[in-house]
């Protein structure tokens, strides 16, 4: 475990046997401004090219920074035109506030993640073993997916497929 970067919006810690990147964004984003977002933004991406990422854990609980149309359409260009993105799994952990929901699930329909294998959790622990084990095991607790661009509960979604594969 490594710290590559630490300030008080933001703390990245990388996991080299793991291949994994874990962000964690800190409270102290109630009081950043856009131009210090668009910092910690820029800095996240040039942490995660640094190294070879194939899970990343997006810790976003605390994450209180309202970010607006303009800003949505600049992170979605920048991770767009980022090169040597190697992520397979991209776990994004979100708060059970239900403000804070919402500005994460709007801001990250705005964001193409459509090449990454995305879920949305409220537990870490959940997150981490989805990352580590490819496993679910959080039947009472939401996991959501971006499916076929919308939001989707991801056992409805599971039970329904496996009840088609039953029809054949």
């Amino acid at each position: 475990m490594e710290v590559v970067y630490e300030s008080s919006f933001l703390k990245m810690v990388y996991f080299r046997s793991q291949e994994l990147m874990e962000a964690i964004w800190l409270p102290a984003t109630r009081e950043m401004t856009t131009e210090q977002y668009r910092a910690e933004f820029l800095t996240y991406i040039i942490q995660y090219s640094r190294y070879k990422i194939t899970k990343l854990l997006a810790d976003e609980k605390q994450l209180l920074f309202q970010v607006d149309s303009e800003m949505q359409k600049w992170i979605n260009k920048l991770v767009k035109e980022t090169p040597n993105f190697q992520t397979e799994k991209i776990a994004i952990v979100y708060s059970d506030d239900f403000i804070q929901k919402i500005n994460v699930k709007q801001m990250m329909s705005h964001v193409d993640l459509s090449h990454f294998n995305t879920l949305f959790f409220e537990q870490k622990e959940d997150a981490q073993k989805w990352l580590m084990t490819d496993k679910l095991n959080t039947k009472n607790k939401p996991v959501l997916l971006l499916y076929n661009n919308e939001y989707t509960n991801a056992f409805e979604l599971l039970d329904y497929k496996e009840e088609q594969n039953k029809v054949v």
